[in-house]
């Protein structure tokens, strides 16, 4: 299996050269269906931020060759250049990260962030074939996630996939990787991820991305693998997903003013919810989000009242930084030290993530950054917008119930897949202002 990754990155590294097209429709594949990549070959260490600088080469050497087709754009991603810029720019107001360790992961997740989907955006516009190449490669990789995942249901939280990537790749495998199965009665699966709460992330996720399809293609292919997904969405194993997608299907429907399809969600969701009280497993993973926890049913879970306690204690930790935060990354940093704090735990929540590493400065720049999303790039295509807002509402509010763990990256290629299939005058950036 290491002879074949090993190889796999060799032929998406030199597919970028050769043929660019190509080597992004296998990158894309290889981000959602790999879970690691940090290999040897030859002596030479192969890791994401190899394959990143590789991969801005190839584009630099591809895009001069179409040179005067378009221009070089940048503006669907603007927003989030303020994002990383903005928090750069804070950094000397910032003492609790050491500076070479803030750098480093700034540096690392802006070129995982945005470097990629920048580069698929552009070459799209002149080259149009990548639209429907990535479009058929996340329809194969959304299939082969909840295919597995499925599978995974009757393996009561083993993982071989993830496990024996982990050993190839030299990567620590911890048993909350796998979502700490002893912790609920329902088995939490992750499919080909790391972790449950990626997996969960990725499925709504993928819902939005799938409704947005569905009047290019066969419906009946598109709602039924959309019914699949919402499968995966109850059986994970996890509550974070279904609370999320209930208000992003919410506010998709009161967006696009159809008031009564609304109703009738509150009410469907209301019955499902009678339904998942009488099933012991799902009602124990539900009745988590509003509980400490029973010993009786031996579910442990984030209550309301645990929040708030978090929250004062997230406000105790930054009283004397409140305005710029503790630093760039900084929960991660303490993580890293002492794996959980004692108030605050893993940081489960973007508020605490946001407060502890930046303050209020950084609520700021979080609003800024989506309200220009929303209004800036596209404000001329009301559908596109609403779906680029519905995406971000569900990456948003998963977020805030679990906190930020690197989600973002999904978030913005979902996003830059979105626009890409549009339709075909927004893909060659003729309706950008």
């Amino acid at each position: 299996m290491a002879f074949i990754q090993s190889w796999l990155t060799i032929i998406i590294l030199v597919a970028f050269f050769v043929k660019l097209r190509i080597g992004l429709v296998l990158y894309l594949a290889y981000f959602f269906l790999v879970p690691y990549f940090n290999i040897n070959f030859l002596g030479i260490s192969l890791s994401w931020n190899f394959a990143n600088i590789l991969l801005l080469i190839a584009f630099v050497i591809d895009y001069y060759k179409h040179h005067g087709k378009v221009r070089l754009d940048l503006r669907p991603f603007y927003p989030f250049i303020f994002f990383y810029v903005m928090m750069l720019i804070m950094m000397p107001f910032q003492e609790f990260v050491p500076t070479d360790i803030a750098l480093n992961s700034w540096r690392a997740n802006m070129m995982t962030n945005i470097l990629f989907p920048i580069v698929m955006w552009n070459v799209s516009r002149y080259d149009t074939k990548v639209v429907k190449y990535c479009k058929n490669c996340m329809l194969v990789v959304i299939i082969i996630v909840v295919l597995y995942g499925i599978f995974l249901l009757s393996l009561k939280g083993m993982n071989p996939y993830v496990f024996f990537m982990a050993q190839i790749n030299n990567a620590e495998l911890r048993e909350a990787q796998f979502g700490e199965q002893t912790a609920r009665l329902m088995t939490k699966i992750s499919s080909v991820f790391t972790h449950p709460m990626i997996f969960g992330l990725f499925l709504g996720l993928a819902m939005v991305y799938l409704y947005s399809l569905k009047d290019k293609m066969k419906s009946l292919f598109i709602y039924l693998l959309m019914i699949f997904v919402v499968g995966c969405i109850f059986l994970c194993g996890i509550r974070t997903p279904i609370g999320a997608i209930f208000v992003t299907v919410l506010f998709y429907l009161l967006m696009s003013r159809q008031i009564k399809l609304m109703i009738y969600a509150i009410i469907l969701g209301f019955i499902c919810y009678l339904i998942i009280e009488n099933i012991p497993e799902l009602s124990a993973t539900i009745d988590s989000i509003f509980t400490r926890g029973n010993r009786q049913t031996n579910v442990e879970g984030s209550s309301f009242e645990m929040r708030f306690e978090q929250f004062n204690g997230c406000l105790r930790e930054i009283r004397d930084c409140i305005v710029f935060g503790k630093g760039y990354g900084w929960s991660s940093y303490y993580i890293s030290i002492h794996e959980l704090h004692p108030v605050l735990l893993a940081f489960e929540s973007l508020v605490f993530v946001v407060l502890c590493n930046n303050g209020i400065v950084g609520v700021f720049i979080w609003v800024i950054t989506f309200i220009w999303l929303f209004r800036g790039v596209y404000r001329k295509t009301k559908n596109i917008t609403l779906l680029v807002m519905t995406l971000a509402v569900y990456y948003i509010g998963y977020s805030i119930i679990t906190g930020e763990y690197g989600y973002m990256q999904y978030f913005i290629i979902f996003y830059t897949l979105i626009l890409m299939n549009s339709n075909g005058t927004l893909s060659r950036g003729s309706e950008l202002n």
